[in-house]
């Protein structure tokens, strides 16, 4: 029984060092444009990065849901998932496969009730990650096993979203369609460098001071 236990605490801890050892980035700024939107679904073509060299890319079908199609008056929202359907997927430009997802939420917005385009821009949330591998994609892909992961790309952080809408007059009103989306991550300063302006600010206010007196 000793011996058991010991093996189960071993396993456990050799899974846990393992997941210590892969590599993390937090990626600070980015974009998820739209394409192809149709009714039932859009290309959502995605790349973030940390900048400081480490991008992930790639393609995710899935639908914008809320706001494809409108009436006028009405409410959407501007709900979206990276990573139900990834497409393609890239690592500083080579080809991997990544799984996990990103959310992207943001609050519930107005359509006008007439005109025949509208444009609005609204502050989104970023929050999730993806782990990386050697994989494929398709309706079997996925991490060649043994799976070696060779990255954890953690994209947390606030941004802002661009929509675009084209409004059909109906005899009843106005329908607006979703005619393009862009979420963009804004990159956040480090707190390193929120202490290092404060420091050079309290500088440059004592000299004023000092020189005033």
């Amino acid at each position: 029984m000793r011996r058991f236990c010991f093996a189960v605490v071993f396993a456990l801890c050799a899974v846990a060092a393992y997941g210590d050892g892969i590599p993390t980035y937090d990626l600070t700024q980015g974009s998820v444009t739209s394409t192809n939107i149709t009714l039932g679904s859009s290309d959502d073509v995605f790349t973030f990065s940390n900048g400081q060299g480490v991008t992930i890319g790639g393609v995710d079908t899935f639908p914008p849901i809320g706001m494809q199609l409108i009436g006028g008056g009405g409410t959407g929202n501007p709900f979206l998932v990276l990573g139900f359907n990834l497409e393609t997927a890239n690592v500083n430009g080579t080809g991997l496969f990544l799984f996990g997802s990103v959310n992207i939420t943001g609050p519930d917005f107005t359509l006008p009730t007439s005109g025949t385009t509208f444009t609005t821009t609204l502050p989104v949330l970023f929050s999730g990650s993806f782990l990386s591998c050697q994989g494929s994609f398709g309706p079997f892909g996925g991490c060649t096993p043994p799976p070696d992961y060779l990255g954890q790309f953690n994209i947390n952080g606030t941004g802002l979203l661009t929509l675009s809408f084209t409004g059909v007059s109906l005899q009843d009103g106005v329908v607006w369609q979703l005619s393009g989306a862009t979420y963009t991550l804004t990159s956040t300063p480090e707190p390193a460098s929120i202490v290092l302006l404060g420091t050079g600010a309290l500088a440059i206010f004592g000299k004023l001071r000092r020189r005033k007196s």
